[in-house]
C-alpha cells in the first residue's frame, strides 16, 4: 500500500505541477483565479479567466478529467486541506463517540453549529476571493449533511419532519449564497442536499404523498433559479432527480402497483406523474421561446421530457388505454414543434419535438395494433405525416418524417418471404398492398407537387418512388404465384411482364433523359436475364423455357429493332 500510495503521489504531483505552470503562463501570478467546477463567468475581477490555447494560439477544449484537475490545481492546499478537515471531524466525531466525551445531543449540536460556522465563513470569504469561499461553503454544507445523517442513522434523534426541516435550510442557505454571488457550483450542491434529502432521513418509500410533494418544492424552486439566473443545467438535473426517485415505477405494470398501493396511493401517484410531467415539458418549451435561442441542455432536457414521459405511461396507465394515451402525448409534443416552429427561426428543437411526437405515435400505434394491420397503420400514418409535416412545419422537416416508411418496410419483409399458399386474399396480401401503394403515393404527390421548392425533398421523393416500385415488382411476384399454377408458368408469366415494365421504363428514360427511370429499367432487364440464366434455366420444364425464352428474347430484340426503325423515319 506504501508504494501504491507513493506512485499516485508522483502522478498527481507531475499533474498538478504542469497544470499550475501552464496556468501561470497565461496569466500574472496576481490574477489567477481559476473558477470552481461548474461556475459561470462573472464581472468579478477575481472571478475571470482566460482559456488555455495551444502553442499557435488555437483554442483546445480540455477534456472533463483536465478540467477537474485544473479546478483542482488553483489553490489546491486549500480544497485538500478543506477534505482532511472534513475526514478529520467525522474520525474526530467518531473517536469523541466511542469515548462517551460528549453525550449525543452534544455530538449533534457540535456537528450543526460547526456546520453553520462553516457555512457563515464561506459566505463571507466569497465577496473576498471567491474560489477560497465556494469551496469553504461546499465543506460547510457537507459537515451538515453528514450530522443530520448520523443524528438519523445512529441515534434516530429527530422525527423525520424535523431532519428534513434542517436539510431543507442547509438547501435554502446554500441556494441563497449562490444567488447572492452567482456561482452555479453551489446551486448544483444545493440541489444535490435537497435531492438526497429523502434518501437521508429514510423517508422515500413512506408516503408518496410526502416524497413527490417535496419533489415538486424542490423542482419549482431549482426552476425558478434556472429560469432566473438562466442556468439551464439546473432544470435538468431536477429532471435527472425525480426520475432516480421514479425509476422502479417505469417499468411497473398499472396492475401490478395497483395490487401493492392502495387506490389513494395509485390516484396520487398519477396526479404527481403528470403534474411533473407537466412542469417540466412546459419549462423545457417556454425555455426555447422565450431565449430564442437553444443549447445542448436544452436539447438534452427536451429529449430526456420526452422519455420521462413515456416512462410514466409505461408503468401507470393499463394496458387498454395506453395507446390512446401515448397518441395524446404525441400530440402535445407535435403542437410544441408547430409552436417553436412558429415563435422561434429555430431548427433543432422543432426537429428534437417533431422526432418525439413521430416516436410516441409509433409507439401508441403499436400498443393498439399487431401483425399485418400494424403493418398497415404504419404505412398510412408514413404517408399522412410527411404530407401533414410539409404543410404545418416546411419542407426541412418534413422531409426527415419520411424516414417513418422505415417502420413498414421493415416489418412487411416477413409479408415478402412467407408463403401465402393459394389464397390471395389474406392479411399478408393487404399488408404489402397497402405498404406498396403508399410508398408510390407519398414518391408521386411529393415529386409532383410545384408548392414544394425543396431539392432535398425531391430527392427523398425519387428514393420512396423507386422504393415503391420495387415493392410493386415483389407485389406481382407473390400474386402471381399465388393465383397462377402450376409454379413455373407463374415464373414465366412474371418474368414477362417484368420484361415489359423493365423495357418501357428503360426506354422511356433513356428517350427523356431521366436517369432513375433508365436506371430502374436497366436494373430491371439485368435481373430478368439474370433470373433466366442462373435460376429458371435449371429448374424449368422444358416447355417452359421454350416458351419463356422466346417471348422474352422477342420482347428485347424486338425493341431495339423498332426503336431503331423509329429513329431513321425521323
Amino acid at each position: 500500500m506504501d508504494i501504491i500510495a507513493l506512485v499516485l503521489s508522483i502522478i498527481v504531483f507531475i499533474k498538478l505541477g504542469k497544470i499550475e505552470s501552464r496556468l501561470n503562463k497565461l496569466q500574472p501570478k496576481e490574477q489567477l483565479q481559476q473558477p470552481a467546477l461548474l461556475e459561470t463567468p462573472t464581472t468579478d475581477s477575481d472571478s475571470m479567466e482566460k482559456p488555455l490555447t495551444s502553442p499557435d494560439n488555437t483554442p483546445t477544449e480540455p477534456s472533463g478529467f483536465e478540467k477537474f484537475f485544473a479546478w483542482y490545481a488553483h489553490e489546491w492546499m486549500l480544497k485538500t486541506g478543506a477534505l482532511l478537515i472534513l475526514l478529520g471531524f467525522i474520525w474526530f466525531a467518531t473517536y469523541a463517540f466511542l469515548n462517551n466525551w460528549i453525550g449525543p445531543i452534544g455530538r449533534i449540536s457540535l456537528g450543526l453549529v460547526a456546520g453553520a460556522l462553516i457555512l457563515y465563513a464561506g459566505e463571507h470569504r466569497l465577496s473576498k476571493i471567491r474560489t477560497q469561499g465556494i469551496t469553504i461553503v461546499w465543506l460547510g454544507a457537507a459537515v451538515m449533511i453528514v450530522t443530520i445523517y448520523a443524528a438519523q442513522e445512529i441515534y434516530q434523534m429527530f422525527p423525520a419532519t424535523v431532519a428534513l426541516l434542517f436539510l431543507a435550510l442547509t438547501t435554502v442557505v446554500t441556494a441563497i449564497i449562490s444567488l447572492r454571488h452567482q456561482s452555479l457550483s453551489l446551486s448544483v450542491a444545493s440541489l444535490i442536499i435537497g435531492g438526497i434529502a429523502p434518501l437521508i432521513i429514510g423517508s422515500t418509500e413512506n408516503s408518496i404523498f410526502g416524497l413527490y410533494s417535496y419533489l415538486i418544492i424542490i423542482t419549482l424552486g431549482t426552476i425558478w433559479i434556472a429560469r432566473h439566473r438562466k442556468w439551464e443545467i439546473l432544470t435538468f438535473l431536477a429532471l435527472i432527480i425525480t426520475t432516480l426517485y421514479s425509476f422502479l415505477y417505469f417499468f411497473s405494470s398499472a396492475e401490478y402497483l395497483m395490487s401493492t398501493l392502495t387506490p389513494l396511493e395509485f390516484l396520487q401517484l398519477r396526479f404527481f406523474a403528470a403534474t411533473l410531467t407537466g412542469i417540466f415539458f412546459l419549462v423545457s418549451l417556454m425555455t426555447v421561446i422565450t431565449n430564442k435561442a437553444v443549447t445542448k441542455v436544452d436539447l438534452i432536457t427536451a429529449g430526456a421530457v420526452g422519455l420521462y414521459t413515456y416512462g410514466w405511461i409505461n408503468g401507470l396507465i393499463p394496458d387498454e388505454y395506453k395507446g390512446l394515451v401515448t397518441a395524446t402525448a404525441a400530440l402535445f409534443y407535435s403542437g410544441a414543434s408547430f409552436i417553436t416552429f412558429t415563435r422561434t427561426s429555430l431548427k433543432q428543437p422543432v426537429y428534437l419535438y417533431t422526432t418525439i411526437a413521430v416516436i410516441l405515435l409509433a409507439i401508441a400505434t403499436a400498443f393498439e395494433f399487431e401483425g399485418p394491420v400494424l403493418i398497415m397503420a404504419f404505412s398510412i400514418q408514413a404517408l399522412v405525416l410527411p404530407i401533414v409535416g410539409v404543410r404545418l412545419l416546411g419542407a426541412d422537416v418534413g422531409k426527415y418524417i419520411l424516414f417513418y416508411f422505415i417502420l413498414p418496410i421493415f416489418l412487411s419483409l416477413e409479408s415478402i418471404v412467407s408463403s401465402w399458399g393459394t389464397e390471395l386474399f389474406q392479411n399478408e396480401f393487404y399488408a404489402l398492398t397497402i405498404v406498396t401503394t403508399t410508398l408510390l403515393a407519398s414518391g408521386i404527390y411529393f415529386s409532383y407537387d410545384k408548392n414544394v421548392r425543396n431539392n432535398a425533398l425531391h430527392e427523398a421523393s425519387t428514393f420512396i418512388i423507386v422504393t415503391g416500385s420495387i415493392y410493386a415488382l415483389l407485389w406481382i411476384w407473390k400474386v402471381f404465384h399465388t393465383i397462377i399454377t402450376p409454379e413455373y408458368f407463374a415464373t414465366m408469366a412474371t418474368l414477362v411482364v417484368y420484361t415489359g415494365i423493365g423495357l418501357f421504363t428503360y426506354i422511356t428514360g433513356d428517350v427523356q433523359k431521366r436517369k432513375v427511370l433508365h436506371k430502374f429499367g436497366l436494373f430491371t432487364l439485368i435481373f430478368v436475364v439474370g433470373r433466366l440464366f442462373i435460376v429458371e434455366i435449371w429448374n424449368m420444364e422444358l416447355t417452359g423455357k421454350i416458351i419463356t425464352f422466346f417471348m422474352i428474347g422477342t420482347l428485347l430484340a424486338g425493341s431495339v429493332l423498332l426503336r431503331k426503325q423509329h429513329s431513321e423515319k425521323l
